[in-house]
């Protein structure tokens, strides 16, 4: 109806803003682009399709071009807290994050973006290690909006602050609360094992799987767990792939399976089983390479194959990946010989 409209007035403006609408609720991006550029040339004074293509600037991964036409919009009309919001993602995406801070602070308490905005807060922060900052925000989103996800959030941001036994003290409160909730069960497993209390870990993991034996996060953290450990691989393998039955394409379980192979490869070299060896590790590379295209990059998956072109003796290919990992801002908590392996395979090769 609109096309039809359209064809007898080409240029009307409020039939070519509903059919950009439209288009972008079909997720047809390119059409809705072009028909919303004709209502920009035409009408500069459209506020509201300016932020509709920057909008899809941020969509498509156009960052200069979305924060350039957010700044023109804010230039006549500064209190539109959604376009500070959308500025501040835009900053954020493109790893402008002293930008993105100033814009996620201008939304202001009760815009319906105030949450979200202090959560990204509350996530750069915790991208910089500033847990403390990080936490404040975090408490700043749950005291005005409470819900059980922010939460666990703020527990885990307090275990990253130093504070454990308050943080343990927190999720308790919420269990007494909540008997037997699998998600407290869960975080508390997540948090003594991040404390390197692995075996506190596991019986956290267990009650979980007692409550629900599908719960993809616990079965991933089981599987994982006996595959760092070396022990009962199979076990390992059959509680990821339940996981993977679950959420076949969250990248970290994924990765979790390639992990599983690498220690079956590691296993089988040190066995003296060379083909069976190289066929996990094969197997390993390929669930390995496709858990980083799933998660859009992560360094403890660049580490991991790293350590797998490493087992098969490509030094320069596992540097690479090393450097890579090293470059995405890397836990130290799980990476921690990171960096030695970076300085190791660099004297090895001869490279600065």
């Amino acid at each position: 109806i609109y096309r039809e409209v359209l064809r007898g007035r080409p240029n009307h403006h409020a039939t070519l803003v509903a059919l950009g609408d439209a288009l972008i609720d079909m997720q047809r991006l390119d059409e809705a682009r072009r028909t919303l550029e004709i209502v920009e040339k035409q009408h500069p004074d459209d506020l509201r399709t300016v932020v509709r293509l920057g909008y899809l600037d941020l969509e498509q991964k156009r960052f200069a071009a979305a924060e350039e036409r957010f700044q023109r919009v804010l230039a006549s009309n500064p209190e539109q807290a959604d376009v500070h919001y959308f500025l501040g993602t835009a900053r954020r995406q493109a790893n402008d994050l002293d930008g993105a801070i100033e814009e996620y602070q201008r939304v202001p308490v009760d815009h319906e973006r105030y949450l979200d905005a202090r959560l990204q807060l509350a996530a750069i922060f915790e991208r910089r290690h500033d847990y403390a900052r990080a936490l404040s925000e975090a408490e700043s989103a749950r005291q005005r909006f409470p819900s059980r996800q922010i939460d666990l959030y703020v527990a885990s941001l307090r275990a990253k602050t130093g504070d454990f036994d308050g943080s343990v003290a927190f999720l308790q409160g919420l269990l007494a609360a909540s008997p037997g909730d699998e998600e407290v069960l869960y975080n508390l497993g997540v948090l003594h094992g991040e404390a390197n209390r692995q075996d506190d870990a596991l019986r956290y993991m267990e009650q979980v799987l007692a409550k629900n034996p599908q719960h993809a996060g616990a079965l991933n953290y089981m599987g994982y767990t006996l595959a760092e450990r070396g022990q009962d691989l199979d076990k390992a393998e059959q509680m990821i792939r339940a996981a993977l039955a679950q959420r076949p394409d969250d990248g970290y379980i994924v990765d979790s399976l390639g992990w599983v192979y690498y220690v079956r490869a590691r296993q089988l070299f040190d066995a003296g089983q060379t083909s069976a060896g190289r066929a996990a590790l094969e197997r390993s590379i390929k669930e390995l390479e496709r858990a980083a295209v799933l998660t859009g990059g992560d360094p403890v998956i660049s580490e991991h194959l790293g350590d797998a072109d490493l087992l098969r003796s490509d030094r320069k290919r596992a540097l690479r990946y090393y450097e890579e990992a090293a470059s995405r801002d890397p836990r130290q908590g799980e990476q921690p010989h990171l960096l030695e392996k970076v300085e190791r395979l660099r004297k090895e090769l001869g490279s600065r």
